[in-house]
């Protein structure tokens, strides 16, 4: 489980890429509440590759879609390493979150 901050950018994940390629795909398996307890009502997650933003623009994400993140130029290629950040939708809720993060 990785903690997503409701107000500020967490790191949670990142991977090295084995391949040059235009996107990285995300998708958030299950969300918990602060106390690590399923949240069956937290649905949603603003993501971002990289801490500025850099390597990609921000999206908003839902619980159990599996989506693409499309890559800057300068971080597409083959062993370049993207960082995977978060943030809550709702800027009361923090929470914990599981899912997957491909970088190829």
């Amino acid at each position: 489980q990785a903690f997503v901050d409701s107000n500020d950018w967490t790191q949670i994940s990142s991977a090295k890429k084995s391949a040059t390629t235009d996107t990285a795909s995300v998708i958030i398996d299950t969300m918990y509440n602060s106390d690590k307890e399923v949240a069956d009502n937290y649905t949603k997650l603003i993501v971002r590759l990289g801490e500025t933003g850099k390597q990609s623009a921000e999206k908003t994400i839902t619980k159990g879609k599996t989506y693409d993140l499309n890559i800057t130029d300068k971080y597409k290629a083959k062993g370049q390493t993207l960082w995977l950040y978060a943030k809550g939708n709702n800027p009361k809720l923090d929470c914990y979150v599981d899912g997957t993060f491909n970088a190829n």
